[in-house]
């Protein structure tokens, strides 16, 4: 994310659309994110998106 888009809610809305796009339409039944184990700053914006925070990645379940 450019750091001018930061901030602004278009990464919280991107992942919204898609989560529930592919959920809905693909079959999809989770779906991962990584960060690297130090950016606890990305690792809190993943829970609030409500993926779940494992050793190796996020994930989000239907």
């Amino acid at each position: 994310m450019a750091a001018e888009a930061r901030g602004r809610g278009a990464a919280t809305r991107a992942v919204a659309l898609f989560s529930t796009w592919t959920f809905q339409n693909v079959g999809l039944r989770e779906l991962w994110l990584r960060a690297h184990r130090d950016n606890v700053a990305s690792q809190r914006w993943h829970r609030a998106q409500g993926f779940v925070v494992t050793h190796s990645a996020t994930r989000r379940r239907r």
